[in-house]
């Protein structure tokens, strides 16, 4: 699993609490061998944690579960974020008036969305062939190729806040000391160090090859990097949550002039149908609790409200 690829982040903050929003012990103390992990004082058992991906959207779990290293990356990450909820509550942070309030806005949210979710029906059937078809036929003028990456990296696993790393230190030195006077850092120079160097072990043995990735798929941090790099190209190490990305702009390809084939986009097209139909299907049910006479307010009354907040 590539860790250039940007990750949609819905509805963090509310994930958060509801898949951490367990007490840190529950019951008596888990026998050592179903221990997954440990620190701070707090134990994970195996159990916990097979929980916890259990509530992970499909495509994520299937991701870690081919990728131990992606795997141990998001456990040590599920593990600190546990321990900030420990600290948190042992600091009673969560009965303060204003944090209970906005706690309890983000359960009225996530209730509505999963009460909203149950109601989907109809709408969350997949949509046929033809249906599909038919917006792909309506949509080709957009549906080209964008512009296209092939990249390789050396990624540097570190927590989020930690400012300075002495392996990136190594791994900045070890690719200047490789880069010829002529030019940027030779592939077979900078192969070398991913595989030596790169926290991420399947692209290390390929020399840290990514492969190709479409530009809108990539972190908009990476994005920014590639911008002006030419083939060959290493871009500064970028930040992102999980670590420092080293990336090499190997080969790219400008965005096509034709529309892609239907089997190539089929899935995609299938699941934004589906997305257009349960939004609106969400949005009848709510005008229909709305009711005709719709919704009515008092201005006066709003006047006077905002004549307050000022």
């Amino acid at each position: 699993m590539s860790i250039v690829i940007a990750r949609p982040a819905r509805c963090a903050i509310l994930l958060l609490f509801l898949f951490l929003g367990l007490a840190l012990v529950a019951g008596g103390p888990a026998l050592a061998q179903d221990i997954a992990g440990r620190a701070g004082g707090v134990a994970v058992s195996a159990d916990e944690v097979k929980a916890w991906l259990g509530g992970l959207p499909d495509a994520e779990r299937t991701a870690l579960a081919a990728d131990p290293d992606a795997l141990a990356r998001a456990v040590r990450t599920y593990m600190a974020q546990r321990l900030l909820l420990k600290a948190a509550r042992d600091e009673g942070f969560d009965t303060r008036p204003e944090v209970a309030a906005r706690l309890a806005r983000a359960r009225d949210s996530l209730l509505m969305d999963l009460f909203l979710q149950s109601r989907d029906g109809v709408a969350a059937a997949a949509p046929s062939d033809a249906e599909v078809r038919a917006l792909y036929e309506a949509s080709k003028a957009k549906l080209v190729e964008p512009l296209r990456y092939r990249l390789a990296q050396v990624f540097i696993a570190a927590p989020a806040g930690q400012a300075s790393s002495t392996k990136l230190d190594d791994v900045i030195a070890k690719l200047k000391a490789r880069r010829p006077t002529t030019g940027a850092t030779s592939e077979t120079g900078f192969a070398a160090v991913a595989k030596a160097y790169s926290d991420s072990k399947i692209e290390a043995a390929r020399g840290g090859e990514i492969g190709w990735l479409a530009e809108p798929s990539i972190a908009p941090e990476i994005r920014a990097a590639l911008k002006d790099l030419k083939p060959g190209g290493v871009t500064a190490p970028v930040r992102l949550a999980n670590g420092w990305h080293i990336v090499r702009l190997m080969e790219m390809k400008p965005p096509g002039t034709t529309s892609v084939p239907f089997d190539t986009v089929k899935g995609q097209l299938a699941t934004q149908l589906k997305r257009q139909r349960i939004d609106n299907a969400r949005q009848d049910f709510v005008t229909s609790l709305i009711g005709k006479d719709g919704i009515t307010l008092d201005e006066e009354a709003l006047k006077a409200i905002a004549a307050k907040m000022q």
